[in-house]
């Protein structure tokens, strides 16, 4: 199991080691790693720090903080299948191919869990996967979501993920909402799924809530919130 390993030095903490924190929604990754900086303050110090793999802001659960030698950990963190529950909501397409975007497309057609079920082999082990408009890849230098935000078109080719296991375990009629237990590998996009998934019904899909439940070996109850962190001592 990873632990943070601290280092005493004139009342000053020198930080190496892996941090595993619960991402809540509304927040970025990376003003994740804002607010534990200032948390920290002036009590510690680090050579770097980063984290083991992005959640975006409507995303919560696990986020890895990597500290000082732990960030040479990243690209095996990356080789590590990732687990989530997500919730895909079929009728419609959204710009961001999740609930924060604008819909873009409506379908009246109505689904089903059988429905579901018959279509999921296709999203399963090695598929190609294009990622979503609003994403972090770079083209030509410039992330993806960016050039987004401008409305300008944006071709994106799709690429190899692998999907381990991806297993439908509700299904809403009324709300025409499906809920899974995916894992994956990293570098795959749940909203690509979802997008997918409504693609391939004929109605539209897009990501209605997503927690990731395990990275790296930790587990979603491993986890620290942010609260947690602000209202214990460091040492812990």
């Amino acid at each position: 199991a990873f632990v943070v390993h601290i280092i005493y030095s004139v009342e000053v903490y020198m930080l190496d080691g892996i941090l595993p924190v619960f991402k809540p929604e509304g927040i970025s990754s990376y003003d994740l790693i804002r607010r534990i900086k200032s948390i920290l303050g002036k009590q510690a110090k680090y050579e770097k720090i980063g984290h083991g793999g992005t959640l975006d802001p409507m995303a919560t659960g696990v986020i890895l903080i990597l500290f000082g030698e732990a960030t040479k950990c990243f690209q095996f963190l990356l080789d590590n299948g990732k687990e989530y529950i997500a919730w895909i909501k079929f009728g419609a397409f959204t710009t961001t191919d999740d609930k924060t975007g604008e819909v873009i497309e409506r379908s009246s057609k109505v689904v089903c869990r059988e429905d579901v079920e018959k279509v999921l082999f296709k999203f399963s082990g090695k598929i190609l996967q294009t990622p979503p408009y609003f994403s972090a890849v770079k083209i030509d230098g410039v992330r993806s979501y960016e050039i987004a935000r401008e409305g300008k078109g944006i071709e994106l080719k799709p690429r190899e993920v692998e999907i381990y296991k991806i297993e439908l375990l509700d299904f809403d009629n009324e709300k025409n909402l499906a809920k899974f237990y995916i894992i994956c590998s990293s570098g795959t996009y749940i909203r690509s799924i979802a997008r997918d998934l409504g693609k391939e019904l004929k109605t539209g899909g897009y990501l209605e809530a997503l927690v990731r439940t395990k990275d790296g070996g930790i587990k979603l109850e491993d986890c620290y919130k942010i609260e947690e962190i602000e209202s214990s001592r460091l040492e812990k």
